[in-house]
């Protein structure tokens, strides 16, 4: 997950803070990206909550009831902030008019607004 959100704020660090309007759209542009890909973090979740399952069977359930509880709560507070944000970045994409064609796919198949998820 880690190495995900590098790259994101890789991608941040290339696309100089827009002062114009031709930045600001190069800006919209780098953040649609970012919206489109909605696989790659809940995919590594799951790999690392399986890792995490298959480990404690291995070890005979090292893992207590308050490290799991720990954990879920952690979960929980990272999957709220992401699905903020999210909507957040899909609302400043989806009114930027320069990308209407785009838009209408992020509208028909991925938006946080449509409740296609």
């Amino acid at each position: 997950i880690a190495h995900i959100y590098l790259n994101y704020l890789d991608l941040f660090h290339k696309t100089p803070f827009p002062s114009n309007e031709d930045e600001e759209l190069e800006f919209t542009k780098m953040l649609h990206s970012i919206v489109l890909d909605r696989n790659s973090i809940p995919e590594a979740i799951a790999r690392g909550v399986f890792t995490l399952k298959d480990r404690d069977r291995r070890t005979e359930g090292m893992l207590d009831l308050q490290r799991l509880q720990t954990l879920e709560k952690a979960l929980y507070r990272f999957f709220n902030a992401r699905t903020g944000l999210r909507l957040l970045t899909e609302h400043h994409i989806l009114s930027c008019k320069e990308l209407q064609k785009e838009n209408a796919l992020l509208r028909q198949t991925q938006s946080c607004f449509e409740g296609k998820r």
